[in-house]
């Protein structure tokens, strides 16, 4: 839902096209709630609501190999943080607020900041 939202906001369909090659659908759609290890309140509820819905998510595929990855990386960087700036337009300004959870967050801190986010926190 959030991949198919971000791509209206990719103005060039060759972006879109790069966009589309470089993420996989994993439909894997079980979440540690569907296997009854989450409770309401709990850390892996918490986490949840920032990860967003569960079910089917695009993850990014395995570069090795491809001589052009860091370029083609550094692009869809570039892409995403614009289409979900434009998306999330009310949220943009939240993205260094270290106590919001709002997904457009995912495209501008590092795992690391999202980690200590979580832990330290939420």
């Amino acid at each position: 839902e959030y991949f198919e939202g971000l791509g209206k906001h990719v103005r060039l369909d060759a972006d879109r096209k790069m966009l589309l090659s470089m993420f996989t659908l994993d439909c894997n759609a079980t979440t540690r709630l569907d296997c009854g290890q989450g409770v309401r309140g709990s850390a892996e509820w918490i986490a949840q609501e920032f990860d967003g819905p569960p079910g089917p998510t695009y993850v990014l595929r395995n570069g090795t190999g491809d001589k052009d990855w860091v370029q083609l990386f550094n692009k869809a960087q570039e892409l995403l943080r614009t289409a979900a700036s434009k998306l999330w337009k009310n949220s943009r300004n939240k993205v260094r607020d270290a106590a919001c959870k709002d997904y457009i967050k995912r495209f501008f801190i590092s795992l690391t900041e999202e980690e200590l986010s979580r832990g330290l926190l939420w």
